[in-house]
């Protein structure tokens, strides 16, 4: 069983713009002998003002049934600016019970335009577990730049480093479309590399695709 429910009050008075609601909750059962396995509820509350600076809280509590029954929760915090934009910026703080470990996490991040032609975007991301018998706890960083030529040439690059594996991801894209907005040629590099078992492991990915749309009707 599932519920969504949100309602956005529109204040508009000298300090606030709006107060934003949501409820997302979900509920299974085995369906042979109606068995209990899991729920999921989360609910909360936003804050934006007239100056652009948002406060978020959110609680979410969770029971899931596996070998055993686990009781999940976890309580979130967000600062953010210009969160109703496409250029933004924000900070979230959240902790709690996951899985009989206590953990908390950090993260911030954002996404600004630089200049007409170029558009940046950075997260970070700090997660910690206590106890961490499986090395879970980690930070990771993530890094795309695109930028566009015209609307259709364009160039994007993607990166994201992980520490408890040591790993380190990079996608680079070029992207042509010749026949919009669905005929499009993109030649794409990738490179994945991480520690396994001691040794450095190392992948580099050449190719390319081409979407041609094809029409039998005129």
């Amino acid at each position: 069983m599932d519920s969504d429910l949100s309602y956005k009050w529109w204040v508009e008075n000298r300090f606030l713009r709006y107060i934003d609601l949501e409820a997302r909750n979900n509920i299974f059962w085995r369906r042979t002998n109606g068995e209990l396995r899991s729920w999921d509820l989360t609910q909360s509350v936003e804050f934006y003002l007239q100056n652009r600076i948002s406060f978020e809280y959110a609680y979410n509590n969770e029971f899931k049934l596996f070998d055993k029954k686990y009781y999940n929760h976890q309580h979130s915090f967000e600062l953010g600016y210009n969160t109703a934009e496409w250029s933004h910026a924000s900070a979230e703080l959240t902790f709690g019970r996951n899985f009989d470990r206590d953990f908390y996490r950090i993260e911030g991040g954002g996404r600004i335009k630089l200049t007409d032609q170029l558009a940046a975007q950075y997260m970070a991301d700090y997660v910690n577990f206590t106890p961490d018998t499986t090395r879970s706890s980690t930070f990771i960083n993530v890094l795309n730049l695109t930028y566009n030529i015209t609307n259709n040439l364009w160039f994007e690059v993607f990166m994201q480093s992980r520490s408890n594996t040591d790993r380190l991801y990079l996608y680079g894209k070029a992207g042509w479309r010749f026949r919009p907005p669905f005929g499009a040629l993109y030649i794409i590099y990738t490179h994945d590399q991480e520690f396994m078992l001691d040794e450095r492991l190392n992948a580099d990915v050449f190719f390319i695709k081409l979407t041609l749309p094809i029409s039998i009707i005129k």
